[in-house]
C-alpha cells in the first residue's frame, strides 16, 4: 500500500526500554520540547516577520511534542509495559526449559535490567540539560563568556586576546539579533523548572540551593524572583555591557562576582557532563543484551508475520483496502466514483 523510510520504531524494545521511556526520557522531553514551541509561540505572536521565518521550527517542534505526548497517552492506554513483561515472563520460562537456551539467553533479561538502572540514575538529568543547552540562547551566550572568567581567575597562565576579545562580543551580538530575548526568558524559566523537579536525588545541588522543596506555584514564583532578580540583569542580555566589561582592566574585572548566566551555564553544563559519563556506562551492558533479546524472541515466538524494525530502510507496508464510517448509519466505500465526485448541485438538478 505504502513505500516509505521509518524513522525510529521500537518495535523490539523490551519492557525495561519501555520503562526507561515511559517514566524518566518521555516526561523530560516533553516539558522541554514544550518550553521551545512556547518560545517559538511567543515569538511568533510579537512580531508577524519572525512567525514567518520560524513557521517551519515551530511546526516540527509542535510535531515532535505531539509524538512524544501519544507515546506516553499509549503506554497508558494499551497497557504497553505490562503486556511487554508477560511475554518476558514467558520468554524467561521457555529459556529455562532447555540448558542449551538458558547457556545463550539466561542472562538476557537481567542484564538489560542491569542497563536501564543504569541509565535511569541520571537519564532525566542528562536529557534535562542537553535540551537546555543545545536551545538555551542565553545559557549559549553564557558559555561564550566562560572562558573569560577563567581567565580572569588565572591571567599568569591564560592568555585572552584583544582580538579574541572583539570576537567574543560579535558573536554575542549576532546570537541576540537571531532570537526574541523575553522569549528566551519564558524557555529558560521553563528548562529552569524542569531541572529544579528532578526527583531530590538528581537534582542538581544548584537548584537545590537555590530553590529547596518548593513545588507549583511556589517554585514558579521563586523562579520567577531569581529571573528578575539574577539572570535578567546578567550582560548576556546586553552585548554593549559585555564590551565595556572585556575592556575593564584585569584588577577591576576580577574582583566583580561571576556573572549569573556564566553560573548558571556552568552549573547545567556541569550537571551534563556528569550525568552522561554515569548514563554512558549502560551501553556494555545494553548493546550484547539487546542483540540477544531480539533473536531470542525471534526463536521464541517463530512468527513469520513478525516485522522488522526497518528503520532508516525502504518499507514496504501491506494491508486491506476497507472504507470506513464516519458516523452512525454512515459507510463511505473505498473507492471513488465519477458519479461520487460530483456537487450536490448536479443532483439536484438532475432529480428536477
Amino acid at each position: 500500500m505504502t513505500l516509505g523510510f521509518p524513522g525510529s520504531t521500537f518495535r523490539y524494545e523490551s519492557s525495561y526500554a519501555f520503562e526507561f521511556y515511559n517514566k524518566v526520557r518521555n516526561p523530560v522531553m516533553v516539558e522541554s520540547f514544550q518550553a521551545i514551541l512556547d518560545a517559538y509561540e511567543f515569538t511568533a505572536e510579537q512580531d508577524s516577520s519572525a512567525a514567518v521565518e520560524n513557521a517551519s521550527e515551530r511546526a516540527s517542534m509542535a510535531n515532535s511534542l505531539k509524538y512524544f505526548q501519544g507515546i506516553q497517552d499509549g503506554f497508558e492506554k494499551y497497557s504497553v509495559i505490562q503486556k511487554k513483561k508477560e511475554r518476558e515472563q514467558a520468554f524467561e520460562q521457555w529459556v529455562k526449559s532447555d540448558s542449551i537456551r538458558n547457556a545463550r539467553y539466561g542472562r538476557v533479561l537481567s542484564q538489560l535490567d542491569q542497563a536501564f538502572n543504569i541509565a535511569s540514575q541520571t537519564g532525566d538529568l542528562l536529557y534535562a540539560t542537553y535540551y537546555a543547552l543545545n536551545n538555551s540562547t542565553l545559557l549559549q551566550i553564557g558559555s561564550l563568556y566562560d572562558p573569560y572568567f577563567e581567565y580572569l581567575q588565572n591571567p599568569d597562565s591564560l592568555s585572552f586576546s584583544q582580538g579574541r576579545r572583539d570576537t567574543l562580543v560579535k558573536q554575542h551580538e549576532q546570537l541576540l539579533e537571531s532570537v526574541n530575548p523575553e522569549a528566551q526568558t519564558i524557555m529558560l524559566k521553563q528548562m529552569i523548572e524542569t531541572l529544579a523537579t528532578l526527583p531530590e536525588d538528581k537534582k542538581p545541588l544548584y537548584f537545590v540551593n537555590l530553590f529547596g522543596g518548593a513545588s507549583g506555584e511556589q517554585l514558579k514564583s521563586q523562579i520567577h524572583s531569581f529571573a528578575k532578580n539574577k539572570i535578567e540583569r546578567s550582560l548576556a542580555y546586553r552585548p554593549d555591557s559585555g564590551k565595556t566589561f572585556l575592556n575593564l582592566s584585569i584588577q577591576k574585572a576580577g574582583a566583580l562576582q561571576l556573572d549569573p548566566m556564566v553560573k548558571l551555564y556552568r552549573e547545567i553544563y556541569d550537571s551534563f557532563i556528569f550525568a552522561r559519563q554515569n548514563y554512558s556506562q549502560h551501553i556494555a551492558y545494553l548493546d550484547p543484551a539487546r542483540k540477544l533479546y531480539v533473536e531470542g524472541m525471534l526463536n521464541f515466538r517463530q512468527d513469520s508475520t513478525e516485522y522488522a524494525d526497518a528503520n532508516f530502510t525502504l518499507r514496504l507496508s501491506g494491508g486491506r483496502v476497507l472504507g470506513y464510517s464516519p458516523g452512525d448509519g454512515i459507510y463511505n466505500t473505498p473507492f471513488t466514483t465519477f458519479e461520487g465526485m460530483r456537487s450536490p448541485e448536479d443532483y439536484r438538478s438532475k432529480a428536477v
